[in-house]
């Protein structure tokens, strides 16, 4: 999208590699090394500022420099540019998203759930500034909150497993454990029928969360239950797992990929 955007401002983005002359989104098929990206990034970061130069109003400038200032981890340019976009034109409200989710990067959550707000305000049946929104919230320490967001995009049809997830999570630091089961439980049912849209982990992550909100509720045959499947579906995402549980680490034998994750 960036290539495109900027070829059309006549702006060349050939590098070079191995004796070849190729495009930026050929090095990155090919997977050329990231210094080699960033640079090639910053010379579009440098053309783009050429351009705003020659016109301070140029819009689509801004939002292409944001876009490349994110690209090497400059969040703070990258706000600012998406600032001037909203400034000089604000027709388009993916802006209020795409700085929204810089605000959670710098940590800054507050300003991302208004930017949320306004996004949700202007497009209201789109699910993306929902899932800002209860990110925002859930960072904020608010998790009822964050809790009818993640139902809200849920309610709009347009949930991922992720969605689920995160709204069993609030359950949880809320106490509320039959509830978490409840949302893992949705997520198992429906990866088993491939009926979700999106998919980001694989079934044995849920049923390893299940099985954590099982032992909460203090329901260890079920809890011992959902460990073994956990288990018995083998080892993949290695260390994007949690520790701390004695019961699955029993049960799993201290399997190394349930060590280092909890989000």
């Amino acid at each position: 999208m960036h290539a495109q955007s900027l070829a059309q401002s006549g702006i060349s983005l050939q590098i070079w590699a191995n004796g070849k002359e190729i495009d930026d989104h050929e090095a990155e098929f090919h997977g050329y090394p990231t210094d080699t990206r960033i640079s090639t990034r910053e010379n579009c970061i440098k053309e783009c500022t050429t351009l705003i130069a020659k016109n301070p109003k140029d819009s689509s400038a801004y939002r292409e420099r944001a876009l490349y200032y994110e690209e090497v981890g400059k969040y703070d340019y990258a706000i600012n540019d998406y600032t001037s976009v909203i400034a000089l034109s604000d027709e388009d409200p993916s802006c209020y998203l795409s700085r929204g989710w810089l605000y959670v990067w710098v940590r800054e959550f507050w300003k991302s759930l208004d930017d949320a707000n306004t996004y949700i305000k202007k497009n209201p049946m789109e699910w993306g500034g929902y899932h800002l929104r209860g990110w925002a919230h859930e960072m904020l320490g608010d998790n009822r909150q964050a809790i009818q967001d993640y139902s809200a995009i849920i309610n709009l049809n347009a949930a991922s497993d992720i969605n689920y997830y995160r709204r069993g999570r609030c359950y949880e630091k809320l106490g509320a454990y039959q509830e978490a089961v409840e949302s893992y439980t949705q997520i198992i049912n429906m990866k088993q029928n491939n009926s979700l849209k999106n998919q980001s982990a694989g079934i044995k992550f849920y049923y390893y969360w299940r099985g954590w909100a099982y032992q909460n509720l203090g329901k260890d045959q079920q809890a011992i239950q959902d460990f073994h499947l956990a288990a018995e579906l083998g080892e993949t995402n290695a260390q994007r797992y949690s520790a701390g549980n004695s019961l699955a680490i029993s049960i799993l034998g201290g399997e190394p990929w349930l060590m280092t994750y909890c989000w």
